[in-house]
This record gives structure tokens, C-alpha cells and sequence, in this order.
């Protein structure tokens, strides 16, 4: 192997999705011990209430579907080891394989009156078309991009589903519950941030041609 491969490899194979040799690594857990009841399921992951925890929830797939898990699960290491820390981004409790699945176990976001542990919870869905609250929620999103900017945060899936508005304690937070990370076999955008930062502008104008009133 060229010498300059060997290099490429050693510097890049941390950062490249792990396989399913590597999942192997995660604990093992019992479903029945951590999974409550169910709050969503999408093309590929399942969504449960946490059995023990009020404040985080259970997100799993099957083994062989696992690529876009794995990579959430990545992302969310990648940012803890390089000490990224913002409020747009769920808290993350690790990750776990159990038989043929693979799942990690994150911040839930539900009000009070649902079980959860927050005064309020609304998605940027229930609210993008109220004209009274334009200017709020405007101001709210270009806080969210200019902190995933400043921080290099990469989220692929943002909808109005998925950009939620919690409030807690008098204390206010926008999140991206979902679809951190890049899809790159080597992640270029998460490591250098004049890529980041294209990738971010991108995501964001597509997420504008759903949302054209915020645009400005």
C-alpha cells in the first residue's frame, strides 16, 4: 500500500462509519429493561419513551439498516470527544446493540402534561404560518443557523417536524431532535469547517424552500 494511503487511512479511519464488527462494540441491552411506550417510528428508526428517565427517550433499528443510526451515533461521539457543547443538539447517553438491533439513547423532549419534563414544547410546524408569531420564530431560526455555523454543527434533516422549541424553567432552547451528522464515507465537512459551513448554507436553503417566509 502507497505510503500516502497508509497516511489517509490512519488519519481518516476513526471518522469513517463504523461496520457492523464495530457495532459489536456497543453494550448489550434488553429492549424490555429501557423501552416504555412507543412515540414514533420513521423509515428506519423507532422512538420510545425511556422506561426509567422522564428526559430521554430510546432510538433503535435493525442491524441491517443501521447506516443512518450509525452515523447519528458517530456524530454525537465525534461532538462530545471534541467537546462541542450547544443547546440545538439533544444530550446524548450512549449507544447500545441488542440481538439484531442497534440504538442510542438521547434527550427527550415532551411537555409535562405528556410525561415529560418541559412547560412547553412546540415544533416550528405548528407555528411557521402564525403571522402573529413571525418575527419570533424568525429570530429563533437565525439563532439556530448562526449556532450551527459558529459551532460546525452538520444537521441533514431539517423539517418542521424536526426543529422543535422547548422551554424549561424560564430557560428557552430550539433543537434538531433528529439527523445529525454527515452522510460522507469520510466526513470532510465535520472536520473542516470551510466544507462545514457550505454544507450548512445548503441544507438551509433547502430547508427555506419549504419555509420561504423565513428567508427574509
Amino acid at each position: 500500500m502507497p505510503h500516502f494511503l497508509r497516511k489517509f487511512l490512519r488519519v481518516f479511519r476513526p471518522l469513517i462509519h463504523k461496520d457492523k464488527k464495530e457495532i459489536l462494540k456497543y453494550p448489550e441491552i434488553n429492549l424490555d429493561d429501557i423501552c416504555g411506550s412507543k412515540l414514533g417510528k420513521g423509515a428506519v428508526k423507532e422512538c420510545f419513551r425511556h422506561k426509567k428517565y422522564s428526559d430521554r427517550c430510546v432510538k433503535y433499528a435493525d442491524i441491517e439498516f443501521s447506516r443512518q443510526i450509525v452515523r447519528e451515533i458517530n456524530y454525537f461521539n465525534y461532538l462530545r470527544k471534541k467537546g462541542v457543547q450547544s443547546d440545538c443538539v439533544p444530550k446524548f447517553y450512549g449507544a447500545f446493540r441488542c440481538k439484531d438491533k442497534i440504538g442510542f439513547i438521547q434527550e427527550c423532549f415532551l411537555a409535562k402534561e405528556d410525561g415529560g419534563c418541559f412547560d412547553s414544547v412546540c415544533p416550528l410546524a405548528k407555528v411557521a404560518n402564525q403571522i402573529e408569531l413571525h418575527n419570533k420564530v424568525q429570530q429563533k431560526l437565525d439563532d439556530l443557523k448562526s449556532e450551527l455555523i459558529t459551532k460546525n454543527i452538520i444537521a441533514l434533516d431539517l423539517h418542521g417536524s424536526n426543529i422543535i422549541f422547548v422551554s424549561k424553567n424560564n430557560i428557552h432552547r430550539t433543537v434538531i431532535i433528529d439527523g445529525l451528522g454527515t452522510q460522507e464515507a469520510v466526513p470532510l465537512p465535520q472536520l473542516f469547517r470551510p466544507l462545514g459551513r457550505l454544507k450548512i448554507e445548503r441544507n438551509w436553503k433547502r430547508f427555506l424552500r419549504v419555509y420561504p417566509q423565513f428567508s427574509k
